[in-house]
């Protein structure tokens, strides 16, 4: 049974292939008393969601689940964020912008739901400068994935032949500098 993992968002969430579905927004509530109705020994791998995203959030996931994978003995699939909002939308060519705080966004743009560019960090003015060409980034195309579609795009990946990715060579996506 496949575990999918998005804390990348303001929502946390997590759902499982037996149809468990579990959300929050206490960041202090962690993933493990979460899961407390789970039974971890009947998962056979995890997909988490490793940004851009919620810096805090990716890292605790992240940690979670590699974690997890280490004591199990189970695979791991990362699915970066744009992915997973590339898979619930239907338009051959669109840009996606998450907003990334401090006034800046993530933004990728992708044609026939592969990327055409890599992922950017953006002012906000930047952004909504792009709005008036790309007409597909206003607010009415608002859209909102969690852990189940995270789940439906990992199963997909496996079923089409797609590979865990070793854990030591799983890295979170961090696009803003760091501060020193």
């Amino acid at each position: 049974m496949l575990l999918a993992i998005d804390t990348s968002q303001m929502q946390y969430s997590v759902a499982t292939e037996d149809g468990t579905y579990i959300e929050w927004d206490d960041a202090k509530v962690t993933l493990f008393e979460k899961l407390d109705a789970v039974d971890l020994s009947k998962i056979t791998g995890i997909c988490i969601c490793i940004g851009p995203g919620r810096f805090s959030g990716i890292r605790s996931g992240l940690s979670f689940a590699l974690g997890l994978s280490r004591s199990l003995s189970i695979p791991v699939y990362p699915i970066n964020s744009f992915e997973v909002y590339a898979s619930a939308i239907t338009a051959e060519t669109f840009t996606i912008a998450i907003d990334a705080r401090k006034d800046q966004g993530y933004v990728q743009s992708f044609h026939q739901k592969n990327p055409s560019s890599s992922i950017e960090l953006l002012s906000m003015e930047t952004i909504q400068e792009m709005s008036h060409v790309y007409d597909n980034l206003g607010i009415q195309n608002q859209i909102s994935v969690n852990a189940k579609d995270l789940l439906a795009l990992c199963q997909n990946k496996i079923a089409n032949g797609e590979s865990p990715t070793e854990p030591e060579k799983i890295s979170a996506i961090y696009i803003r500098p760091s501060v020193t």
